[in-house]
């Protein structure tokens, strides 16, 4: 990532988040704040020649958030799968519910939730999971 002088004009700021689709809901659970808005609008202006599809920015966002909180509380669990029913893309939706089905201290009633809601791979793999904390 280029090293940028100044900070993003707010107007400019606006219109990115706009076209990376986040909502309010990303700011609402924590994923997302000011400084890592404009991180991630740096990013998308340096590299949206070489990948503009939003999700890729999305994703990136949702992964540094779970590499930086180990111990992720039960409340972001809800919240994060809250938020994929929302999400405008599919892959982007299974790939985020599928890193929360790895997340160690997912809790059993998140995995009951999607076993429950999600068909597919989902639904299998939060199943698997059940079946091996479970006596």
């Amino acid at each position: 990532m280029a090293e940028r002088s100044a900070p993003i004009d707010s107007n400019l700021l606006s219109k990115i988040v706009f076209e990376l689709e986040f909502t309010e809901d990303w700011l609402n659970i924590g994923l997302i704040s000011t400084p890592i808005l404009e991180q991630i609008a740096q990013e998308y202006l340096d590299e949206k020649h070489i990948n503009p599809d939003p999700k890729h920015y999305r994703y990136r966002v949702f992964r540094r958030f779970m590499d930086q909180n180990r111990d992720l509380p039960e409340l972001h669990f809800d919240g994060i799968l809250d938020l994929t029913e929302y999400d405008a893309d599919p892959e982007l939706r299974e790939t985020i519910i599928s890193d929360l089905i790895d997340r160690e201290e997912c809790p059993i009633y998140i995995l009951k939730r999607i076993a429950n809601t999600r068909a597919g791979v989902l639904r299998e793999k939060a199943l698997a999971k059940l079946q091996t904390l479970q006596p």
